[in-house]
């Protein structure tokens, strides 16, 4: 099959593929705490036992490829790039055509052409679910997605396992992320009701925040698990930091192709050889939802607003930044 007509056929899929960002985002409350609404524990991310470091030499027997997916950040491009490449996936696709029920592990092949494992990653059932098959440690997943690290790594990677799992992300600028979400939820039609809020389209995005809505320093709460509208600290953010320093290899929206390149390079996902044709119809620029991409000027009051509930997101942004400089010089590691 011709990567042309895998393109036609994933776009014919696309209202599967992201029906993900229910699992994302069902959760999320237009409360005035601004998290995510489930429970936690006060555990940190079990880094010791659960993750290898980034700058680690890679074990192909045993480390377990994990992509932390922030929404609006890249990560349903990355679905595709993924499967384009012949990679086995785990994500919401992967429990479809009936494969929620299935009582064993099973890789099996989409009519869009890509290659799923029948276990979903992407929220907190399906985690739960993942561990109880084994998908840890089968290594029938080529990647995982998640937008929750603490759960699948204390669940699929436990104490004393010989395997481990391996973080990358891509990330956004908080402000474009946290302006770019709430016009999704304008258009976003195929969406449960939790996610498509079309009374959004009678206001604006300054009276939106000023009445509460947005999520609070998202990234940073997941990181460290404080999510229900704990709240956080200047001490969370240092741990945030640690984490993404030494468990995750860094990508920015900002710098796609490059990031996308490192992250193949990193964990020699070009097998096949065909990354070019399939990066052909990869990168960002259609905008199929019809969201506003100007940036929200700087000083302006969605701005401040943004600002005020992204504080701590903003300074791991920045952070996030110097480590993609830095990590430049890592190479896949044997």
């Amino acid at each position: 099959m011709s990567i042309h007509h895998i393109v036609l056929k994933y776009r014919l899929h696309i209202l599967f593929s992201v029906l993900g960002f229910t699992l994302l985002f069902l959760n999320h409350s237009n409360n005035n705490n601004n998290n995510v609404a489930i429970s936690s524990s006060d555990k940190l991310l079990p880094t010791q036992t659960a993750l290898r470091n980034v700058k680690e030499p890679i074990d192909t027997e045993t480390d377990r490829a994990i992509f932390w997916h922030i929404p609006k950040s890249g990560g349903t491009t990355l679905k595709w790039y993924y499967g384009c490449l012949g990679l086995v996936i785990a994500n919401e696709v992967s429990v479809s055509n009936g494969h929620d029920t299935d009582e064993s592990l099973q890789v099996w092949e989409h009519a869009n052409g890509f290659k799923y494992v029948n276990a979903d990653t992407t929220g907190l059932n399906g985690i739960d679910r993942a561990k109880s098959l084994g998908l840890g440690e089968s290594g029938l997943a080529d990647v995982m997605f998640t937008m929750f690290p603490h759960q699948i790594s204390e669940l699929l990677f436990p104490s004393g396992s010989k395997y481990k799992g391996r973080f990358f992300t891509m990330i956004r600028h908080p402000i474009e992320r946290s302006a770019s979400m709430f016009y999704y939820r304008r258009v976003a039609k195929h969406e449960n009701e939790n996610v498509y809020l079309p009374h959004l389209k009678n206001i604006d995005l300054a009276t939106y925040l000023k009445r509460g809505g947005g999520d609070r320093n998202f990234m940073v709460s997941l990181l460290v698990n404080k999510l229900g509208g704990q709240v956080l600290t200047v001490e969370d953010l240092n741990t945030a930091k640690d984490m993404l320093r030494t468990k995750f290899l860094v990508g920015l929206t900002s710098k796609f192709e490059e990031s996308v390149e490192r992250f193949d390079h990193y964990f020699g996902y070009d097998r096949n050889g065909i990354s070019t044709e399939c990066k052909e119809s990869l990168y960002p620029g259609k905008n199929r939802y019809g969201i506003p991409t100007d940036p929200i000027e700087e000083g302006s009051e969605e701005w401040d607003l943004l600002m005020d509930l992204n504080d701590l997101d903003i300074q791991l942004y920045e952070y996030a930044v110097e480590l993609f400089d830095q990590q430049r010089r890592l190479s896949r590691l044997k």
